[in-house]
């Protein structure tokens, strides 16, 4: 939850492909956690592959807070509501990834109960930080199913069965290989985020 609510944060403050490539830093994340708490260690080409990530990650952070500088806006406030907010995004999303390969490999969870898991916890955070919100005024108010249609399930479901797939990837491949796998195979999550 912290990390979508930081995602959102940075969103707002850097361009896409800043944003998306900085929140591609995960796979660096997840490789640095994956060896500490698991000892694998990455192959060399893996390893100029994550040198090759960070050091745009790096270029791309620098140049977009000095354009946003040049351009009026403070560099102070794009490093801290942009660039910093993505990057505690990754190294969390680096450490989920790699704590739950580790529950799932080392521990045998399944994927099933650790998806239900993170969805009953996720869900909680949610509600208790809309409690003082205006959404939470009309969650009051009208009730949590208000205004729900057919298609509003949709991505509901969408969203669940997507859990379910990532929980099976990284305990049968692990994070690393699923960090790559999801940007390779969408090559539009490196360039643009998708947001449901």
């Amino acid at each position: 939850a912290l990390q979508n609510s930081l995602l959102q944060i940075s969103y707002k403050n850097l361009d896409s492909l800043t944003f998306s490539i900085l929140n591609q830093t995960k796979l660096l994340f997840t490789a640095f956690f994956t060896y500490l708490i698991l000892g694998q260690k990455q192959s060399p080409k893996q390893i100029l592959a994550l040198a090759l990530l960070i050091t745009a990650a790096v270029l791309l952070s620098i140049g977009e807070s000095s354009r946003k500088g040049a351009s009026g806006g403070s560099s102070d406030y794009v490093l801290l509501y942009g660039v910093i907010p993505v990057t505690v995004a990754s190294v969390l999303s680096g450490l989920a990834s790699s704590l739950c390969q580790w529950a799932s490999q080392v521990k045998k969870h399944t994927s099933y109960m650790m998806t239900i898991e993170m969805s009953f916890i996720g869900s909680m955070c949610l509600l208790a930080s809309t409690f003082q919100s205006p959404d939470g005024e009309a969650l009051r108010i009208y009730g949590f199913f208000h205004e729900w249609t057919l298609w509003t399930v949709i991505p509901v479901l969408m969203n669940a069965v997507g859990g379910i797939l990532v929980g099976l990837v990284t305990s049968y491949a692990g994070g690393i290989k699923k960090g790559f796998c999801d940007c390779l195979g969408s090559p539009r999550n490196c360039i643009t985020p998708v947001y449901i």
